[in-house]
């Protein structure tokens, strides 16, 4: 394609570089923990909750990416039995891409234009989920990161 392209149109159309990164990352494990109460009665303030079933949902939603119902305040004077790790956060999925071209204007001096999207396909991705178990947030996401970012830029060089 364009090999009978006239100059000018090869200057416009012809030799443009893209590139992209393709991210995908499963999550990372989570604890639950219950903040600001000493239940052990060990003087640590960060105890575990009892699990006491399945902390996984078949749909999960950000309102409620696990299964709170399966976590409770185990007794005065005692440890929880949750695992560490016993939730899973949400992934990452992300496609960055650029696409620039160098414009030759004289013997030492050309333009460079660049085009950068991050996110290019508005994936969202989200922040882990609320793991304090006496929290009213407990089990939902409450942020995410950034949604598609362009930037654009010229570089002049001599």
């Amino acid at each position: 394609m364009g090999s009978n392209w006239n100059r000018v149109e090869d200057g416009f159309l012809g030799g443009w570089e893209t590139s992209g990164i393709f991210t995908y990352q499963t999550g990372f494990p989570l604890t639950a923990t219950i903040s600001g109460l000493d239940n052990s009665q060990t003087g640590g303030l960060n105890d575990r909750p009892d699990l006491t079933g399945s902390p996984f949902f078949a749909n999960r939603s950000i309102a409620k990416w696990f299964n709170t119902a399966a976590f409770s305040l185990p007794p005065s004077g005692q440890f929880g039995n949750e695992e560490t790790g016993a939730i899973v956060g949400p992934g990452l999925v992300d496609f960055d891409f650029s696409l620039m071209k160098n414009f030759r204007l004289h013997e030492q001096h050309s333009l460079q234009f660049r085009a950068e999207l991050f996110n290019s396909f508005n994936h969202p991705n989200f922040l882990n989920p609320v793991t304090i178990f006496n929290s009213p947030a407990f089990g939902t996401i409450t942020g995410a990161l950034s949604g598609r970012e362009i930037q654009f830029g010229l570089r002049y060089s001599f």
